[in-house]
């Protein structure tokens, strides 16, 4: 009974494709020593346009603690990828910069990131309309 209960639940359905996603990208990304959500830190590290990206808003924009992403971050900046920076005009504030050696790590996790895009879109005719509607259903779910 409960099998068929979860197999026509799209709320299981989400669950089931959320964590079979996170457990292939970190088996993808074990090769190269960092975890699926390190990688999203080093990656918006790079991303960032004016080079002073604060923690808080690392935590904010992928939905993870402040304490977890502080745990994250002093992983990454124990093995040389990144480093804090104290903000000149705010002592209590931080910013993130990549090393020399995360820059090169972030690169390669953007070319991972695109390529497994591009074979999830190709495998599974991965539309631009899903994408949409998982958004709409994000922010439905935000009370």
């Amino acid at each position: 009974k409960i099998e068929k209960y979860l197999k026509n639940s799209p709320v299981f359905a989400l669950y089931d494709a959320s964590n079979a996603l996170t457990s292939s990208l970190n088996s993808h990304l074990k090769k190269e020593e960092i975890s699926f959500i390190q990688g999203l830190v080093l990656v918006a590290v790079l991303l960032d346009e004016k080079n002073q990206i604060s923690p808080g808003e690392i935590s904010k924009g992928l939905g993870i603690s402040k304490t977890s992403l502080s745990q994250i971050l002093s992983n990454l900046e124990s093995r040389g990828f990144l480093k804090r920076i104290i903000k000149e005009d705010d002592a209590r504030s931080l910013s993130l910069s990549l090393t020399t050696q995360g820059l090169k790590k972030a690169n390669k996790i953007v070319k991972f990131l695109d390529s497994f895009e591009l074979d999830l879109e190709n495998k599974i005719n991965l539309r631009k309309e899903f994408l949409i509607e998982l958004q709409a259903l994000k922010q439905y779910l935000k009370f």
